[in-house]
């Protein structure tokens, strides 16, 4: 098998090779990659992404941990960064940064289709629906910002 190098953010095709459920540990999806290496995917983010044995689906390269753990990011169905689009406002709420030491103001929203998304200060709005550019998307987490 040819084994080659994906590195850091970078897009590659994948290929969907089959689902694996899992309802008490959470499933996963299996992917190779454009050299034919097998990768699994946690299907926890990602179910609502049409994801289907033989589709091909491009994702990033996210990061590659010490042990060689490959973690990828696949495109999102519909919006990519960069994208501006309608946003319905949610709630206020506070999350904890990951050594959990500092915590954030943030403010959710939703769109049409009932994807997440997260602006990462609190403010109040004027209008329930506002229009946002999305900055990225992270396990299926749609980052956004103002225009």
């Amino acid at each position: 098998m040819l084994q080659g190098k994906l590195n850091i953010g970078e897009n590659y095709p994948f290929t969907v090779i089959k689902h694996l459920p899992d309802p008490i540990a959470g499933g996963w999806f299996v992917l190779a990659d454009p050299y034919g290496c097998k990768h699994l995917l946690t299907d926890e983010y990602y179910l609502n992404y049409g994801f289907e044995p033989g589709k091909s689906v491009i994702c990033t390269v996210d990061k590659v941990n010490c042990k060689g753990k490959i973690f990828l990011e696949p495109e999102h169905p519909i919006y990519k960064p960069g994208d501006i689009a309608e946003f319905t406002f949610v709630e206020y709420a506070s999350i904890f940064n990951k050594k959990r030491k500092k915590e954030i103001p943030v403010s959710y929203f939703t769109d049409e289709y009932g994807s997440k998304s997260v602006l990462m200060q609190q403010q109040k709005f004027s209008a329930d629906k506002i229009n946002f550019r999305i900055s990225r998307i992270k396990k299926s987490t749609i980052f956004i910002e103002f225009p």
